[in-house]
């Protein structure tokens, strides 16, 4: 229930970004793909799918799905501008053929799925491991093979165009070599627990256990990924922003670390980091450099935007606030404002991204 959760709220924070970024749309059916079959699991391994009869026949039907899905998802991860091929519609066809012989189970009325539920609860015996012969290896491989197949191209895909993302933004990157690694570890860990269903010590107990087993897999992926998520601009995962608008101009190296160290100098400067509404226009004003000089140098530097080189420099003077004992009586808020911030949120987000802690943790290690 956990895991449900935790993919619903991800899903919520994708679809509210959909309307701008529409490929986000490839996530959110691996989630909700992924969230029936867990939820189909949960409700029959703990018989309350005598209550929600209606989810009979709903548990395998992510297995022809997420493979394709997350193959679409590593094509715009790689060219987001590119446009997907129709003949990528062949991918789901076996999920085609899947649901349709599973369509007399689904489209059952709920009195007759309910009698097959009860029937199935009072005479199926106990769960024992498969015997390790051609027919059960067979089955498990037409089963499972399919998803396994196309997670091994995906592995293969993500490394060998790498050097597509040579110029991607951080977000970009920095998201695909997560979905390879996951897609690695998937392979490895379900690659070793089905195998295991095999032998007869500890099949019994993996087949008996497979819904903990999928909610925890489940909700440690989708921690992950919410994790990242909630952490850079979701927007920018499937962008065709790139670094390399900078790669083409005529200025040297020298003279971007000139500009940037004066760019610094300015900044760094209370009357400036600390006006809420200061912007790089007057940045240029102050320094004489033109706009797309600045960007680029600060784009070159550790911090890759100006808002980061501000925020920098408004966390320092919160941090030597609070460090003043003539502040103590003052509201954590108050003094953040002070420092140049004029959001609660933008101010707790960046302080925790910077510092690791919240600003009331901050202050009580001091």
């Amino acid at each position: 229930m956990l895991a449900i959760g935790q993919a619903g709220a991800l899903m919520l924070y994708m679809a509210c970004h959909i309307r701008s970024h529409r490929v986000l749309i490839y996530p959110l059916l691996l989630l909700l793909t992924l969230s029936i079959a867990l939820a189909h699991d949960i409700l029959l391994h703990t018989k309350l799918a005598l209550y929600f009869p209606q989810v009979l026949g709903l548990g395998p039907i992510h297995t022809y799905l997420i493979g394709p899905i997350s193959l679409m998802i590593g094509y715009k991860l790689l060219k987001p501008k590119g446009k997907l091929s129709k003949l990528n519609l062949l991918h789901f066809l076996p999920f085609a053929v899947h649901i349709w012989t599973r369509l007399p189970t689904l489209l059952l009325n709920s009195s007759d799925k309910l009698g097959i539920i009860q029937d199935y609860f009072e005479n199926t015996p106990q769960i024992m491991s498969p015997e390790f012969n051609i027919e059960n290896i067979g089955q498990f491989f037409i089963f499972h093979g399919h998803r396994f197949a196309y997670f091994a191209y995906i592995i293969y895909f993500l490394g060998h165009k790498h050097h597509e993302l040579k110029h991607a933004v951080k977000s970009r990157l920095h998201f695909t070599l997560l979905l390879r690694r996951l897609v690695i570890v998937y392979c490895v860990i379900w690659g070793l627990v089905r195998i295991l269903v095999f032998v007869p010590t500890v099949g019994d107990f993996v087949l008996s256990s497979s819904n903990i087993i999928n909610s925890m897999g489940l909700s440690l992926v989708v921690a992950v990924v919410a994790n990242f998520c909630f952490n850079f601009p979701i927007g920018e995962i499937f962008s065709s922003k790139s670094t390399q608008k900078y790669q083409k101009t005529n200025l040297g190296e020298d003279l971007n670390s000139t500009i940037y160290h004066e760019i610094e100098a300015c900044v760094s400067r209370k009357e400036v980091f600390s006006d809420p509404d200061v912007k790089l226009s007057d940045i240029a004003r102050l320094t004489g450099f033109k706009n797309h000089q600045i960007s680029q140098a600060i784009s070159l530097s550790k911090y890759p935007t100006f808002n980061s080189l501000l925020n920098h420099f408004r966390i320092e003077e919160f941090k030597r606030l609070v460090t003043d004992g003539q502040n103590s009586e003052t509201e954590l808020l108050q003094l953040a404002y002070s420092a140049g911030f004029n959001s609660k949120a933008t101010f707790n987000r960046v302080f925790k991204q910077q510092t690791g802690l919240t600003p009331r943790q901050f202050k009580h290690s001091l």
